[in-house]
């Protein structure tokens, strides 16, 4: 039931019971976006597109928008991520040794026995939350990052002449589009696509050839 789409590398199953985010390369489950820092597994076009969403965002949208909005990214970069970095770095710990305990044993807790599991949960959530503080501290560094590109981005809108040079890149992405030429990042997704289906193609191609040749008589 795992499907790719294609240019994502992060993929999601399709079993709506499942749900799980796994890597399509090397076929881990339960990974993140730090999974794909590595050399081996890289994100794709998809995967940088999901990432890049807010900056194209903000670099296509008007002034006047991104200063109506601006309290309430400040609110969102300031106050509600941290809050949830401390709230959720303490899950992924006890989720992280959760995986690990499971893979070590297979043996069902009786009832009784999940109590203590989830007392002892709640006992450890509790002593890991100044690991989340010390991560929400952390996040406060990237949030000031972005909060400055969207301070920046705002500023430059609002000076006339960047203003228009802005309004002029706008329109003439528009333009392009509606003469079939804005749709680069389609063109490579279906050259990818296009690329990987002659791959695959060639694959089956070589996998039945070498069928037929260790067994002559299959077709006949």
């Amino acid at each position: 039931l795992y499907g790719q789409k294609v240019g994502c590398n992060y993929v999601r199953c399709a079993n709506l019971y499942c749900n799980t985010w796994f890597c399509w390369i090397c076929g881990k489950e339960d990974v993140n976006w730090a999974h794909f820092t590595g050399l081996k597994c890289k994100l794709r076009v998809e995967d940088i597109l999901k990432a890049l969403y807010i900056v194209s965002f903000t670099i296509f949208t008007s002034g006047l928008i991104l200063t109506y909005f601006m309290p309430a990214v400040a609110l969102g970069l300031f106050i509600i991520v941290p809050i949830c970095v401390t709230l959720a770095t303490p899950y992924f710990i006890l989720k992280w040794l959760e995986n690990i305990w499971r893979r070590l044993s297979t043996t069902r807790l009786e009832i009784w026995q999940l109590i203590i599991y989830w007392i002892i949960y709640l006992i450890l959530y509790v002593v890991f939350l100044p690991c989340g503080i010390v991560a929400a501290i952390l996040s406060l560094s990237l949030s000031t990052i972005a909060f400055t590109f969207y301070f920046t981005m705002m500023l430059v809108k609002a000076v006339p002449f960047l203003g228009q040079i802005m309004w002029l890149l706008e329109v003439t992405n528009y333009i392009s589009g509606c003469f079939g030429f804005g749709g680069w990042l389609e063109w490579y997704k279906h050259s990818r696509e296009k690329k990987d289906r002659q791959q695959r193609a060639l694959m089956q191609f070589r996998a039945e050839r070498s069928e037929r040749m260790a067994n002559p008589l299959v077709g006949r």
